[in-house]
């Protein structure tokens, strides 16, 4: 509807900055809504409110040039609009994507601990087919005296540590590397 607006041209030079200016308006108030999802600590918190400071002054810069566009501000610099709108908004983007490395280095991982305790395994010889209960670690045989080490380790992704006990797909539910 806005784009609309602004390409038919109705409301004139003031309508297309108001336009402009609410439209700036709604992209930081959800910007900073988004960011706001980021789970970062407290002592990282500086970097979601600049980037949404840095987003407001893009959003401004914008609007400004639009202003100086239609006439209603001609007095006003272009070139350093031009200069704050970019800057602001590769120090918004960069910010984001801090965010984001900042939120997945931050994540603890969920290491879930065994629901029984396990402390012996049932096998079977593969020498003499004698069907036992022998304890982890290094075992006999008790009928042909095979020496038989016994490790037992759950499932883990290689790349983020996530168990997979349990788990039907063949790619990590956590970081979806092949497993």
């Amino acid at each position: 509807m806005w784009l609309v607006r602004i390409w038919m041209g109705t409301g004139g030079p003031l309508g297309e900055v108001i336009c402009s200016a609410l439209s700036a308006v709604a992209a930081v108030a959800t910007y900073a809504n988004i960011v706001g999802f980021a789970p970062l600590p407290v002592t990282q918190s500086w970097l979601r409110k600049s980037c949404v400071v840095c987003a407001a002054a893009t959003a401004t810069a914008l609007v400004l040039y639009a202003a100086y566009e239609s006439h209603l501000l001609p007095d006003l610099p272009d070139e350093e609009l031009v200069r704050l709108g970019s800057a602001g908004g590769i120090l918004t983007s960069c910010g984001s994507l801090a965010m984001a490395v900042l939120a997945r280095l931050n994540r603890g991982v969920f290491v879930e601990e065994s629901l029984t305790p396990l402390s012996d395994v049932e096998l079977t010889c593969p020498r003499c087919r004698t069907k036992q209960r022998l304890p982890l670690g290094d075992s006999v045989c008790s009928k042909c005296s095979l020496r038989i080490n016994i490790r037992v380790e759950e499932p883990r992704c290689v790349t983020c540590g996530y168990l997979l006990v349990g788990a039907v797909s063949n790619r990590c539910p956590e970081c979806g590397t092949p497993v």
